[in-house]
């Protein structure tokens, strides 16, 4: 991990982020943030049900994480 981020599943759908001395929460469909984990937890309910984010919660969110991207590259013998 990079530095003083540490992300961790807390619940199904709810990421956990420590930064530093401060833990946020994310939710693990759209990667939009919050303060609170009981929202976070309304939001990954709301996402995983219609596919998509709610207004209203988003409204409350303080940022976005993006989700981690791997290639996988063949190498060659």
């Amino acid at each position: 991990m990079c530095g003083d981020f540490m992300p961790a599943l807390l619940f199904e759908g709810v990421l956990r982020i420590r930064v530093k001395d401060s833990v946020f929460y994310a939710c693990g469909y759209c990667g939009l943030v919050y303060e609170s984990k009981d929202v976070a937890m309304k939001c990954a309910e709301f996402c995983k049900k219609h596919g998509g984010c709610s207004i209203e919660i988003e409204r409350m969110s303080i940022g976005r994480i993006e989700p981690l991207s791997f290639r996988l590259t063949r190498i060659k013998p």
